[in-house]
């Protein structure tokens, strides 16, 4: 039977998901990687649901967090809720670019009519060929735009995971850690709105990190970000000043820590957002 320090596991990682979309497949990773077998996590979500902890949604792999009003264990240290954020947020970025990688080859196979290796990098399928492709894939639907254009999405039953990394990446950029807004910047898909909306309050939690490094890193990863922004209307100049400004940011912050794989791997990102930019 699964125990009850097993069950407070469950629900701290639940309530650091948004309530409504709680994945049962982070669930299960993320306890297995607390060294549970796959049926004691199977049995555990059912002891969950039992206790009105978890019910299910619509959507068959998604469940609901009803949080309790009495703690299942008083223990828990800030430390451990940090921690366990943290594993979270690393779950969290892990998914993100499986699912992005996993979307854009399918993507791929139908733009290319499910030829991709043997088509030029410019061809683009005609849409009779793209909605052929497509159904035989079964896993994309081909979007008339009724001018001779078609656009792409995921059918809505693969739909799920990609609802429950958008609202987890929403509640940690709203959040008033900045720690966790940190970490949403770092995911490059935070609307680009709502960048621009919250400039201000980034800039000002950014200015609360004692660390100088880490508060420089998420200046610079709000500019980074900022730039998308310009982008989406048009402004390729602006979104270019924005991304050199992103640039010499990690340049400086390069310069400093020289040996640093993040701050590398941030200014790598920022050039080439920058190049993309440049008309």
């Amino acid at each position: 039977m699964a125990t009850a320090v097993s069950l407070s596991t469950l629900v701290r990682f639940a309530e650091l998901m948004p309530h409504e979309r709680v994945p049962w497949p982070w669930f299960l990773e993320l306890m297995l990687r607390h060294h549970l077998e796959r049926g004691e996590c199977e049995q555990l979500r059912d002891q969950a649901i039992g206790l009105g902890i978890l019910r299910f949604t619509e959507r068959e792999q998604v469940l609901k967090f009803e949080p309790l009003e009495r703690s299942l264990d008083a223990g828990e240290t800030p430390a451990i809720r940090d921690s366990m954020r943290a594993e979270v947020q690393s779950l969290v970025s892990d998914r993100l670019a499986q699912f992005h990688a996993e979307r854009d080859r399918l993507f791929q196979e139908v733009l290319k009519g499910g030829h991709p290796e043997a088509q030029p990098n410019w061809y683009v399928a005609p849409m009779a060929e793209a909605k052929a492709r497509a159904a035989e894939l079964g896993t994309v639907d081909v979007i008339d735009n009724h001018d001779g254009s078609y656009g792409l999405r995921l059918k809505e039953d693969l739909l799920w995971e990609e609802d429950c990394l958008t609202a987890f990446i929403a509640l940690e950029f709203h959040s008033d850690r900045p720690d966790s807004v940190f970490w949403a910047l770092t995911t490059d898909s935070v609307p680009p709105a709502d960048i621009v909306r919250n400039e201000d309050r980034i800039s000002a939690q950014a200015r609360t990190i004692d660390d100088l490094r880490r508060q420089r890193t998420m200046i610079g990863l709000l500019l980074h970000n900022k730039a998308r922004y310009n982008a989406s209307f048009g402004s390729w100049r602006g979104a270019w000043s924005v991304a050199r400004g992103a640039v010499e940011v990690f340049q400086g912050l390069s310069e400093t820590f020289p040996d640093d794989p993040e701050i590398a791997e941030f200014l790598k990102r920022a050039k080439e957002r920058m190049w993309l930019y440049d008309d």
